[in-house]
């Protein structure tokens, strides 16, 4: 029986899997298994998985089943598990060596239900990546107590914190326990899209407590544009997790500031999507109105920035039509 179990979906990634799995092999902790759920590829994934079976010295469950979803291949992978802690892995991102080893001596150390950590972004091959470094500035309050890198965090402090300023967590960089993540229930079928942050808000609702690792655990490779979603389908998915966050809260007479602040942010952001395709469509001016809309309801950092940038062009097109008049009067 191993320690941990690393659990990889993946679907018509031959071109990228060898790349994660080989990360694996760089691990400086060893006592891991590597589950493989192979969601119905049609490419040569299988072929390459195979490949590896050797290389991994038994250490490997490969199962094969029908196009089902992420979250159906996730969740078989878990209950392939035969390991006290669990964690994930992309098929098309990487683990940093130590990513194991910094996992399991934090969950260890502290006895906690739930280890996080860094993540870098990689938009392109040649970049250097950007690391989501904000933890420590934006969930400050949840922190009781820190040992060089670890951070001994509040769940229940830090999940109303991200109930404000939402979930940065990277399911690369998460460890739980097995039997923790049996309590809160697997993953959401019946989600399509955002159904890890379903998960998060599942499990820092029920813990105790966690730890942070102040170190970068896992590559983000979003290059891949893996993430080029139909913007519409995104918030009815979206839409539909929000509803079922707000029940689980109305069921446990939950803090109600923060239920309202869901109903707010969800009923903000059907106006900041209307405001997102006006202006892909070039009207800029819809645009403005949707956003300020949003902002009305619900304030948004991210809102906010889209407003600045549906500004801009008529902010420059007025000074240029200045200048060339300036211009024109100067002859």
């Amino acid at each position: 029986m191993s320690e941990i179990s690393v659990i990889i979906p993946t679907y018509n990634r031959a071109q990228h899997i060898t790349e994660a799995l080989e990360s694996l092999l760089k691990q400086t902790y060893q006592d891991f298994e590597t589950i493989i759920v192979n969601d119905g590829s049609v490419d040569n994934t299988d072929d390459i998985i195979k490949l590896y079976l050797r290389r991994f010295s038994g250490k490997v469950k490969y199962l094969y089943q029908s196009n089902k979803g992420n979250a159906a291949a996730l969740n078989a992978g878990i209950r392939m598990a035969d390991s006290r802690y669990i964690c994930f892995l992309d098929d098309d991102d990487l683990y940093t060596s130590n990513s194991l080893q910094s996992r399991i001596s934090a969950i260890k150390q502290y006895n906690a239900d739930i280890v996080i950590g860094k993540r870098k972004k990689v938009h392109r091959l040649d970049s250097k990546g950007i690391v989501n470094s904000h933890f420590l500035k934006r969930y400050k309050k949840s922190i009781i107590e820190k040992k060089e890198a670890l951070y001994l965090c509040d769940s229940s402090v830090f999940f109303k914190q991200a109930i404000e300023k939402g979930f940065f967590v990277d399911t690369n960089s998460i460890l739980l326990k097995k039997e923790f993540l049996e309590n809160i229930g697997f993953y959401d079928e019946e989600l399509v899209l955002s159904l890890d942050i379903d998960l998060y808000f599942r499990a820092f609702f029920a813990a105790k407590r966690f730890v942070y690792v102040d170190d970068i655990l896992s590559v983000c490779r979003y290059y891949l544009q893996r993430h080029a979603r139909n913007i519409n389908k995104l918030f009815l998915y979206e839409r539909k997790r929000s509803i079922k966050h707000i029940r689980i809260l109305n069921e446990k007479t939950y803090d109600k500031k923060l239920i309202r602040i869901l109903k707010r942010r969800l009923c903000a952001k059907k106006y900041k999507i209307k405001g997102i395709l006006e202006y892909r469509e070039g009207n800029h001016r819809k645009a403005l109105r949707h956003f300020a809309r949003s902002l009305n309801i619900y304030r948004d950092r991210e809102t906010l920035i889209l407003l600045c940038k549906a500004l801009i062009p008529k902010i420059v097109t007025y000074r240029l039509k200045y200048i060339r008049t300036a211009l024109t009067g100067a002859k």
